[in-house]
């Protein structure tokens, strides 16, 4: 059996040989300096800068989307947005109800789970201002306007979103007459 000064000088040895040829690898002559296309191919092939990578493929919005609609089988997507992989909303989407027609569901997905707010419940004459989309902001707002058919006034809605612990995210509606 090895004694504890045999382990320690075995371990000594050990580091000394593997930073001897940590240091000694650059000089090694078989390393060969990159040629020009090398370093092309290298800028060609680098991925994407970070605001870009985080953001969803095509693939994964198709499944945030399938999510939706198989959690909620009564409405019908009207319009959506995306967040990004970092943000709070992975995605929100403004649907109307199949049942009673109201164009104010507002169904949002986030790392936590699928959830649903309705901005006005039961009042059909409220309905989605297509002209002004959907959005989800980099603040975790999503930003929404309604237009109140009976007096052609636009309601812009504010529906920003917070994380009260690692398990709750919270909303709060803000909405402002135009």
């Amino acid at each position: 059996m090895y004694k504890k000064k045999d382990v320690l000088i075995i371990s000594v040895v050990a580091i000394l040989v593997l930073t001897s040829s940590i240091l000694f690898l650059p000089s090694c002559s078989s390393i060969a300096e990159p040629t020009q296309t090398d370093l092309e191919s290298q800028m060609v092939q680098s991925p994407e800068p970070l605001e870009e990578n985080n953001s969803f493929l095509d693939s994964e919005k198709e499944a945030i989307l399938d999510r939706i609609t198989n959690n909620f089988d009564q409405i019908e997507i009207m319009d959506y947005a995306f967040g990004t992989k970092d943000s709070l909303i992975y995605a929100a989407a403004i649907c109307k109800e199949l049942d009673s027609g109201s164009e104010t569901a507002l169904v949002y997905i986030t790392e936590t789970g699928v959830g649903y707010i309705n901005l006005a419940e039961g009042i059909l004459f409220l309905k989605y201002h297509a002209e002004d989309g959907i959005k989800v902001n980099s603040s975790n707002v999503v930003l929404l306007a309604l237009l109140d058919t009976t007096t052609d006034k636009i309601i812009d809605y504010e529906i920003a979103f917070s994380r009260e612990d690692s398990d709750t995210i919270i909303f709060d509606v803000n909405s402002y007459e135009r």
